[in-house]
């Protein structure tokens, strides 16, 4: 610890503390214990779903309405991939001496600890997708590829996802989020 802070200040052995727990490693679960999201069900504003003239104060209204419900699918996706960062690589942050031994073994793909690595952290997508892989994953990946490549080498390597597993992605996140939903019904006099 003294060698830390010789080398690299007391931000950097404040850093040692958290990385090696004993100032606390905040790990998020990414998908849970949030709020749902409350939407006014409101077919006022929608093609598929008006009943031929409406007042242009109940659309005034259903829009409104949609454009906040909007924000509030966005605020969630942000705040998931706030989660996804602030756990990102937990398995190093957590596991920091094995890491560092298959790291200076010449053989870290074929360590106990990449093997954990790489099943533990759902953004690895071409090691191990997850079956419940979403855009967040797939995010955190092409972060992860950029920001690994440019500080590291400078180079970033071809980020090839297949088409299965962006489609898997889609498709979960859109149930992911409808999960996350509570619908309200309009109340008569605002309908």
């Amino acid at each position: 610890r003294e060698i830390i802070n010789t080398l690299y200040g007391e931000e950097a052995e404040q850093t040692y503390e958290i990385l090696t727990n004993k100032g606390g490693t905040i790990k998020v679960e990414p998908q849970g214990g949030y709020i749902m999201i409350k939407i006014v069900k409101d077919p006022n504003a929608d093609s598929r779903s008006v009943n031929g003239k409406i007042p242009l104060i109940k659309l005034q209204l259903a829009t409104a309405n949609h454009i906040d419900d909007v924000a509030k699918g966005l605020e969630y996706f942000a705040d998931l991939l706030r989660a996804a960062g602030k756990s990102h690589d937990h398995t190093k942050s957590e596991n920091m001496e094995e890491f560092h031994r298959a790291l200076e073994s010449g053989r870290i793909k074929n360590s106990r600890w990449y093997k954990m690595h790489i099943t533990e952290e759902r953004h690895h997508l071409i090691a191990k997708a997850p079956d419940d892989v979403t855009l967040i994953d797939v995010l955190e990946h092409l972060v992860d590829c950029v920001m690994a490549g440019t500080a590291r080498s400078g180079e970033i390597f071809d980020i090839d996802l297949s088409n299965g597993l962006l489609q898997r992605a889609h498709k979960n996140t859109i149930e992911l989020l409808k999960k996350q939903i509570k619908i309200e019904e309009v109340k008569k006099d605002e309908s």
